[in-house]
Parts: C-alpha cells; structure tokens; sequence
C-alpha cells in the first residue's frame, strides 16, 4: 500500500498512530478516514464488526480505489457498506455514488429529500438500480431532540462496544423561525448531518451546513453536539460555516478540513480554530485571505492590480502565509487522514499519501 506519513498532535490525548489502516481494528477503536478526494467530500467510518460511508464526492478514482483497498484489508465485511450518509445533493458530495453502488453493497442510505435542488432523475434512477438498498429521508423538523435512532441506520453492534450512529439533521420545512429566505434556499443547510459516540468519544459530521444551521442544531440538540472529540469542519472550514459562537460549543479536539490544498483559509477562520480546538499540532504554514481593509497587520499592496484579486463583497484581497497550530488536519495538505478513536476518549492522527 501507499507510503504512510505520520504526525503527532500533543496533547489531550492525542498521540500517534503506528498501524496502517488497512489492518484490522482493535475492539476498542473506531477509525476515521477522511478521504483526499480533491474539491468534495468522502468519509469512511471504520468499526471492529462494519463500516459506513458519508458523502461520495471528490474524484472518483480516489475514492473507489481508497475502498477497494480498504475492503481488500478488511475480508471480514465482504464489501458491505452497513451505511451510506449523502448530505446533500451538491456534486462534490454525491457524483461518485453510482460508482459507490455499482462496486460495494449497501445496506441503508440516507439522504435529505430535496429533489429540487438535487440531481433528482440521475439519483432517482440510480436508486432504482439497487432496489436492494433501503432510502431513508432525513427531515430535520421531524427529528426528535437528542436525534433518531434508526435500525435501519444504525445496523452496527460490535462485541464490545456498540457504535450509536444517529441522524441529527436534514431537509427543514420553510418557514423555520429565525432563517431568511436567503438562508432556507442554501442547500448546504439542509445536510443531513450524523454523530456517532464510540464509548466515551464522539464524532460529529456537519456537511455544508451554515452558520444558521449549526446553531439550530446546537440549539436542537445540546449537549450531543457540544464538547466532541473529532468534528469535520463544516462546508470544508470556509467562512459562512465559522462562528466563534459555534465552534466554541462544538469545542473538538480535532477537526478536519476536507478542502483542496490550492483554497486559502480566511484570516478570521484560521483564528477561530486557533482558539476553539482543544489541542495542537507541529505548525504548518497555510495560505491565508488578507483584505485591504484588514486593520490589523495590514498586507503590503503593490500598486500593480494584478498582485491581488478582487472580490465584489468584500474588496481587494491577497493570499499571505499564517502558521497554524491548532489541532487541525486538512487533506489538501496533509492527504488521507486517519484517525483513531478509542473508546477512553484517546486519539491517534496519521497521514497516507
């Protein structure tokens, strides 16, 4: 198999992981891999007795042959997928589905409903090309506090410990008090989004959600969303889906970013995982956005236009470099990232390029 590069967070925790995931895991550890699709999204979550997929976008051959290779360690599982989570119907969340269905079996998929602005007749008949695979709706107003646990979503019970996977959010009826317009017709905060606790560790997955989004979330269900262990960053760690309100709530531990390498981080994004993720890693330098009306420490612009590019809401912009340090890993940068997560809440970060 590919090289495995790895890194170490250093505290709370967090240490470094010294087996290649295509080995089995233990009975204490569930293991997360965060897909190096490119521009889309692809998770899969490995358990002692199954495995579960969410999202299937980004660039087929990565995905298809980072599965393959997966089930080709994991003979026990007989290329079944118990689970497969669409948030929502962007492509670089579902293109890679067909592809997803075509080659492994798929016991249960979840998506959010929204034909409107999903690729409806391509889903649909997909769909009925694996009448095998049960279709669950998620509708987030119909979703009870604390989540819905599902038997046909939550098939898993390992030995030891019993992974609880639950459905937290999906397609929100209008007039939901407080969103806008605006707010309702953004597909990304209709994302399905799930939470999965593995013994004293728990992993929330977002989607695209928005910053409104995320709040009536948090709002919805508390203490479940609050204080987890592993968060991938939602709508790829991009701005509208940043609040220091947010992720100061949702306070992980680790957090990853599923965005390509070439995408720049916004100044005031970088700083709030600086200060909301609950432990470090080696720095690294990152491409940051500096505006020209940022105040404090002001880029240098050159009076030639073309050193920057402009940006009808927000102005002149350019990329610099920032060093980050919080406890965030980003697959345009640093590749797969595998996480295990132990039942006593320890973790473990690795790379495989």
């Amino acid at each position: 198999m590919r090289k495995m590069l790895f890194a170490m967070a250093l505290c709370l925790g967090v240490g470094l992981l010294v087996v290649f995931p295509t080995t089995r895991v233990q009975s204490d550890v569930m293991r997360a891999h965060f897909i190096n699709v490119g521009r889309g999204d692809a998770t899969l979550l490995e358990f002692p007795c199954g495995a579960i997929v969410v999202d299937t976008g980004g660039n087929r051959r990565a995905l298809i042959s980072y599965l393959a290779q997966f089930f080709a360690g994991r003979p026990d599982l007989q290329n079944r997928l118990s689970l497969v989570v669409l948030t929502h119907g962007h492509p670089d969340h579902v293109e890679n589905i067909n592809a997803v269905l075509d080659r492994f079996d798929v016991t249960t998929l979840v998506e959010n409903g929204r034909k409107a602005t999903r690729p409806s007749r391509t889903l649909d008949g997909i769909y009925r090309a694996h009448s095998q695979t049960k279709i669950r709706i998620a509708n987030a107003d119909t979703i009870p506090r604390g989540g819905r646990f599902d038997p046909d979503v939550d098939q898993l019970d390992c030995a030891q410990t019993d992974p609880d996977i639950r459905v937290l959010w999906g397609q929100v009826a209008p007039g939901r008090t407080g969103w806008s317009q605006n707010e309702f017709a953004k597909e990304n905060n209709h994302s399905v989004s799930v939470v999965v606790t593995w013994g004293q560790s728990r992993i929330l997955l977002t989607g695209d959600l928005h910053v409104v989004g995320l709040e009536d979330l948090i709002k919805t269900h508390g203490p479940l969303v609050k204080n987890v262990s592993l968060y991938h960053a939602s709508h790829h760690g991009f701005k509208n889906a940043t609040s220091r309100k947010t992720l100061k709530q949702i306070s992980p531990e680790i957090a990853i970013l599923s965005r390509p390498a070439d995408r720049a981080w916004h100044r005031r994004t970088k700083r709030i995982y600086d200060e909301f993720t609950r432990s470090k890693r080696p720095s690294v330098n990152i491409p940051v956005w500096k505006y020209k009306d940022d105040k404090t420490n002001p880029p240098k612009w050159r009076k030639d236009p073309n050193s920057y590019e402009r940006d009808v809401r927000t102005g002149p912009r350019m990329i610099t470099t920032e060093s980050l340090s919080a406890g965030v890993y980003w697959t345009g940068r640093d590749g797969h990232v595998v996480v295990d997560v132990h039942t006593n809440g320890k973790m473990s970060v690795a790379f495989l390029r």
